[in-house]
């Protein structure tokens, strides 16, 4: 029992060091003394190992109405805004901090790709590529909303980002 015990923590530590990486290379956000960095990088990399758990679905390529192969992203700097906490303090949060915006078009085409099993317009996604020339691996686990006509409505901002978002010429 013993050695079975051993063998599965060594490959399900490797296993985990693959997926998400080592607790060494997350960032301790806010932490100031030793301990404090520890248990906040022990804290982050455990917040990114639900990508073991995550049920896994591919889209299904090549459909005219579905996702493209590839798409075009945006990254921007989230905005800063001054909370009030239970304690009466106010730290400075990122209200988006980790939020992906989508083209509604794009929930649509989502939808279409994943072969019946259609999702709301709030959607847990993790991306995964890999580059080989460069050796460079990406995993993005975001929170994406798709824009609808009331958010439009309501805000200014996402008004001018689904005008941008749509704002391009369809041929050369």
């Amino acid at each position: 029992m013993l050695e079975y015990n051993l063998n599965h923590y060594y490959w399900t530590s490797l296993s985990n060091l693959a997926v998400t990486g080592s607790h060494a290379w997350s960032d301790a956000k806010g932490a100031s003394r030793t301990l404090d960095e520890e248990s906040a990088k022990w804290f982050d990399n455990n917040k990114r190992a639900v990508i073991n758990s995550a049920t896994a679905t591919q889209y299904v390529l090549g459909n005219i109405w579905g996702v493209p192969t590839e798409a075009n992203i945006a990254v921007i700097d989230d905005i800063r805004a001054i909370c009030s906490g239970i304690y009466g303090d106010t730290p400075k949060v990122k209200p988006y901090d980790g939020a992906t915006f989508v083209n509604p078009f794009m929930y649509y085409w989502e939808n279409t790709s994943l072969n019946g099993q259609v999702t709301g317009l709030t959607k847990k996604p993790i991306y995964g590529a890999y580059d080989e020339r460069t050796m460079v691996g990406i995993l993005i686990k975001t929170a994406s909303f798709a824009f609808t006509n009331d958010e439009m409505l309501n805000s200014p901002w996402t008004e001018r980002a689904m005008w941008k978002m749509t704002n391009h010429r369809w041929i050369n």
